[in-house]
């Protein structure tokens, strides 16, 4: 209720403020909503403009460059209307602009040159070029908190699907995984978003690489909104159950006007608290369930071969993994190039035609979809992504490591199953 009867009383206000360019044919003035604000903090400035007859050409502004303060016009169009000014109607611009304070103390904010064309008399055009300035903003520290936004939230993602609560994500040894934290705010630009930063429960297990962040601002109909989409690799050393958790961020909701703190769902646990570490209680049963993990899965991997990663099998997934994700794009062009480096690592299929393994190692359904895929990546044509393609895929795969032909030996670490 306070925040509404604040911007209630600003807009009444507004047309006492005094224009800082007054003429009998010309105003202009440059009005900004508050005189304190967070680093970070978007602060709204309303450039206004006012003629007695009609504009003949359109603004053209621009806006000061300053290291200590981020000027920014937030739509392309302004808001026009015909107001009474002095007794007399006057037709009136209105430019939407923001300013976001990146030091701290009294920041003095530099004019902003506007260049117009407004109609006399006569109905001739006549330009206008005026300076507006005189302002300043205090910039105060964040205390406490790293954001100041509306409507700030952030989800969590592994190999873009959302987490499922309650089941722990499980890598094999050489296994890579992406994890990734979408953030989004409103009244905010992406750069000020927090970095999300996670934290393994098993750090000698995984290797963490981070990738560069996604940065957008979106625009829709008056409504901004910035995004940030934080990525990580994850890369397992030897058969894990992971727990990925991040401290709960500490943010100022402007539209409530007040602190708040957002929890951050972890990977690989159900919770919804902020705190989603396993109490010491829980330890005991959580090291049974993670043997009698690994006891299954060393014996299922048993049954079929060594699953030592070698170079040659980190050689062999990032192919079987290149050739899963351009199937389910249609890149039809890298899905052969991935295939036939795949199929060139296997010295035991050398000399024989991809095409002639396919049949022998294959089923009909696997044959006839594989061979419709590199016709179409020998050919540049487009054809329709198959929803059974994955698993036509890894029966393929795991063909070419059973009971490869006898005439060629490989390595003692050849075999490896997707």
């Amino acid at each position: 209720m306070t925040k509404w009867c604040w911007l209630i009383g600003w807009l009444f206000a507004l047309p006492a403020m005094a224009w800082q360019i007054d003429s009998d044919d010309f105003k202009a003035r440059l009005v900004v909503s508050q005189s304190r604000a967070y680093l970070g903090e978007e602060v709204s400035l309303s450039l206004e403009l006012a003629t007695p007859q009609w504009f003949t050409q359109a603004a053209d502004i621009h806006l000061p460059g300053q290291s200590d303060v981020m000027w920014l016009q937030r739509q392309v169009f302004a808001d026009n209307s015909r107001e009474q000014i002095d007794g007399k109607m006057w037709t009136v611009q209105r430019w939407p602009l923001a300013v976001f304070p990146r030091r701290v103390g009294q920041l003095l904010l530099l004019p902003v040159v506007i260049k117009v064309g407004v109609a006399d008399s006569l109905g001739r055009s006549q330009t206008k070029k005026v300076s507006l300035g005189g302002l300043s903003l205090m910039g105060i520290p964040l205390d406490g908190f790293s954001l100041v936004a509306n409507d700030y939230r952030v989800d969590v993602s592994v190999a873009g699907q959302p987490i499922t609560p309650g089941r722990p994500l499980t890598l094999a040894p050489g296994e890579a995984i992406e994890l990734a934290y979408h953030s989004q705010a409103e009244n905010t630009l992406a750069m000020f978003l927090p970095n999300i930063v996670p934290t393994l429960q098993t750090p000698d297990h995984v290797t963490l690489y981070p990738q560069l962040a996604e940065l957008k601002n979106d625009n829709e109909r008056g409504r901004r909104t910035a995004h940030r989409i934080d990525r990580y690799t994850l890369v397992a050393q030897k058969t894990v159950s992971l727990y990925a958790t991040v401290e709960p961020v500490s943010w100022f909701d402007k539209q409530g006007g007040k602190r708040d703190r957002i929890a951050i769902a972890a990977v690989g646990l159900a919770t919804e608290h902020s705190n989603p570490m396993a109490s010491q209680r829980d330890l005991p049963y959580l090291i049974w369930l993670a043997l009698a993990l690994v006891i299954a899965a060393v014996y299922v991997v048993a049954g079929d071969a060594k699953r030592a990663m070698t170079p040659l099998h980190r050689q062999r997934y990032t192919c079987q993994q290149a050739c899963l994700r351009a199937a389910k794009q249609g890149d039809w062009q890298a899905f052969s190039s991935q295939l036939y480096a795949l199929y060139d690592s296997y010295p035991a299929y050398r000399g024989q035609p991809i095409r002639v393994t396919i049949a022998q190692r294959c089923d009909a359904d696997t044959v006839q979809r594989l061979n419709e895929m590199l016709d179409t990546a020998y050919a540049g044509a487009v054809t329709l992504v198959d929803g059974n393609d994955q698993q036509h895929l890894k029966h393929f795969f795991n063909r070419l490591s059973v009971n490869p032909p006898p005439a060629i030996t490989e390595p003692h670490d050849a075999s490896f199953l997707l």
